[in-house]
């Protein structure tokens, strides 16, 4: 594509990614100066919660937001201090109060021996992890075409340094999933990285209902990211589980 052109399509994947879309943007270069600034930011998202449980947690997006942040940590500590005798000790290792306490309440649910099973066993993905987990997030398995990406949409098509890019896109749940994750990933020409960002999808894509989010990026040069002159492809995922 040509600087100032929007390019779309589709590709066929493996199964857990249920549907991926292509986009391209562009940004123009200018000078300015270089400071740390937020990436990706959700402005909009029409994805449902679950149910409050008891506790008044929404437990699918509790698990899964306590195990992104600490299943490697806890698979650590199991590899080098070994099993240990109770949740409180294994989450005391934790070095921050606040996930040892969320670690300590997931692992009461199922008692340290089967919740350190499930932490081997998960191989750092914290959505599977939550759905071994006594099922804290919904396990359908879907056959055949479970979700389609059906709109997309990144304005404007191309702007300098400092422009503010929205990005939207919607899914349509065919059948029933399991948990699920609508991403958005950004790749930017060298000497950029990809970033990007991910919904939670708790209750999984259900049929008939359209997912609908929107993002805005601000591409200010910082050290994370300089928003050098070029074109940006922007991915869109639709996923059972974790996408990538």
């Amino acid at each position: 594509c040509c600087c100032g052109c929007f390019c779309l399509g589709s590709v066929v994947v493996s199964r857990k990614m249920l549907a991926k879309v292509f986009a391209v943007v562009c940004v123009l270069l200018l000078a300015g100066p270089a400071f740390a600034a937020p990436l990706l930011k959700v402005e909009h998202s029409t994805i449902p919660r679950t149910s409050h449980d008891k506790v008044g947690l929404d437990m699918c997006p509790f698990c899964v937001g306590t195990m992104g942040q600490i299943i490697n940590q806890l698979l650590n500590i199991i590899v080098n201090v070994g099993i240990v005798g109770t949740c409180s000790e294994l989450c005391g290792f934790l070095p921050l109060q606040l996930e040892a306490v969320a670690c300590n309440l997931l692992c009461d649910i199922v008692g340290i021996k089967e919740f350190v099973n499930l932490v081997e066993k998960a191989d750092l993905d914290p959505i599977y992890f939550c759905e071994l987990l006594d099922h804290q997030c919904p396990v359908h398995d879907c056959e055949g075409q479970c979700a389609e990406i059906s709109g997309t949409n990144v304005s404007p098509k191309s702007g300098p340094q400092g422009t503010e890019f929205t990005i939207e896109v919607s899914v349509r749940g065919l059948n029933q999933t399991s948990t699920a994750t609508i991403s958005v990933d950004i790749f930017p020409p060298a000497p950029g990285f990809p970033f990007g960002d991910a919904e939670l999808v708790p209750t999984g894509f259900q049929p008939n209902q359209v997912y609908q989010v929107r993002l805005t990026l601000k591409a200010q040069p910082s050290e994370q990211e300089p928003f050098a002159a070029g074109t940006y492809q922007v991915q869109f995922a639709a996923c059972s589980g974790e996408c990538g």
